[in-house]
């Protein structure tokens, strides 16, 4: 899944040719997708310690978002780095509005992959982790946070959406462990979960451990183990 997520990022950068240009005054642009996109950075004074995306809402613009939020000078306190970050228009939308293709509507363009990648740019850029990069937005936004928390987690370590609704789609890749979540409590509830699993650990260790000792499953178990190893280098 993660050696998955490094190929799409490095197809991201090199195939599609992701060439970020310094336009003045805090503004870079870069193309993705066959689009132009834009985005305003802000640097503190220090060292950098983590980096925070901003998505504006519908309708709005990355410099009017970094105006109303004031999220620059508490930002250069605590040594982050801020991306204000333009959305694009609908060409199913009449009204030319900048936004965000969270999965609501019937937007084709891919605004995720466009997010992780310059997530991916901005944490080489200053040597950063994903550990330490975050992301925050407000309405159309915040829509854009929850499919950030379902499907761009390789690239960024937690969101705030304000005022966003999460997505039918997002909702339904979770409605298997909210489901399975709510099942486990009202058993839990009415039989003595603790007193069955206590029954049946020991049983459960017994067989595991027999199980991995197997020379047969030894042996398939190298070449995986080097595997590992060597993702981990990476």
């Amino acid at each position: 899944m993660v050696l998955t997520s490094a190929v799409v990022l490095f197809f991201n950068f090199f195939v599609q040719g992701m060439d970020v240009k310094d336009e003045g005054n805090n503004e870079y642009s870069c193309e993705f997708d066959g689009d132009v996109r834009k985005y305003l950075e802000y640097a503190p004074e220090g060292e950098a310690k983590g980096i925070i995306f901003m998505l504006h809402g519908y309708g709005n613009v990355a410099e009017s978002f970094r105006s109303e939020t004031k999220l620059d000078e508490s930002a250069n306190e605590r040594g982050y780095v801020v991306v204000y970050v333009n959305g694009m228009t609908n060409d199913n939308d009449k009204t030319s509005a900048t936004g965000w293709n969270s999965g609501i509507g019937n937007s084709t363009r891919d605004d995720l992959g466009f997010l992780k990648t310059l997530a991916s740019y901005m944490q080489d850029k200053y040597k950063l982790t994903r550990e330490q990069t975050f992301a925050a937005g407000f309405s159309n936004g915040g829509f854009m946070m929850y499919r950030i928390a379902v499907e761009g987690k390789e690239c960024f370590t937690g969101v705030a959406s304000v005022a966003g609704m999460m997505p039918e789609g997002t909702f339904s890749n979770l409605l298997l462990w909210i489901v399975v979540i709510f099942a486990y409590y009202v058993i839990a509830t009415m039989m003595p979960v603790d007193k069955i699993i206590g029954k049946i650990y020991p049983l459960f260790v017994s067989t595991l451990f027999l199980f991995a000792n197997h020379p047969a499953v030894l042996q398939r178990l190298s070449p995986v183990r080097h595997e590992r190893q060597s993702f981990v280098h990476l």
